[in-house]
């Protein structure tokens, strides 16, 4: 007997839809905020990166190589293959910033984000970011390492947490003390898949690919 997933594909492409919606209305209510405080923050003397700034960044990562996973686990007469059906998880991050000078500065993100198939990962981040411009519209760019811990319910097996990486920009624009921001982040990751040795897989890859591109979007706040 197999037993296959698909026909649960709609229903879990209706809870991705709903996860994606989710997200984004708390982006949208993050961006109202805008002008919300635009007002009171035009007395504000603080530019570039100040000393130190924290924020909350709403996004979603598309990555294009984690559907190449896969596992078929057969238990006597039973066999059950689980595969991912989407490339795409949503997620929110609040993060802080240190500022070394105007346009120097330190980056540290903590990271949730979910998806399709009771998909979710765990990640946080260093980065070294670079302002160009200390003031009106203020594009930057960021390097830096990624630790990420992916969780996958219902699949036999566990994943170790992996170190990778991520590259970016973007830009703030707003008030010197309450802006909005948004980052275009390229991230390489990968985590090492440990099977179920009670049941060994008769088909598995040993490795999930979390490598991919994401846009988030949100506020920061400088002091």
């Amino acid at each position: 007997m197999i037993i296959d997933f698909n026909k649960f594909l709609r229903i879990k492409e209706a809870k991705m839809k709903l996860k994606l919606q989710e997200r984004f209305a708390v982006l949208g209510v993050l961006s109202c905020l805008i002008f919300i405080v635009w007002n009171t923050d035009a007395s504000a003397d603080t530019a570039g990166l100040g000393t130190f700034s924290f924020g909350l960044k709403s996004g979603i990562f598309i990555m294009p190589n984690i559907g190449q996973f896969d596992a078929t686990y057969t238990k006597g007469s039973t066999t059950t293959h689980y595969s991912i059906s989407g490339n795409a998880m949503v997620g929110l991050y609040p993060y802080w910033r240190l500022g070394i000078t105007n346009k120097l500065g330190l980056e540290a993100q903590y990271g949730y984000e979910t998806g399709a198939d009771d998909l979710s990962l765990k990640t946080a981040s260093g980065f070294l970011i670079y302002m160009f411009r200390e003031k009106g519209f203020r594009p930057y760019i960021k390097g830096g390492i990624i630790w990420g811990e992916f969780t996958w319910d219902g699949l036999p097996g566990s994943f170790d947490s992996g170190i990778g990486g991520g590259l970016g920009g973007g830009f703030e624009v707003g008030g010197e003390r309450i802006a909005f921001t948004m980052d275009i982040l390229y991230r390489h990751l990968t985590n090492k898949y440990n099977y179920d040795k009670t049941y060994p897989p008769s088909v598995t890859k040993d490795q999930i690919d979390l490598s991919g591109v994401g846009v988030l979007a949100g506020l920061v706040i400088r002091f």
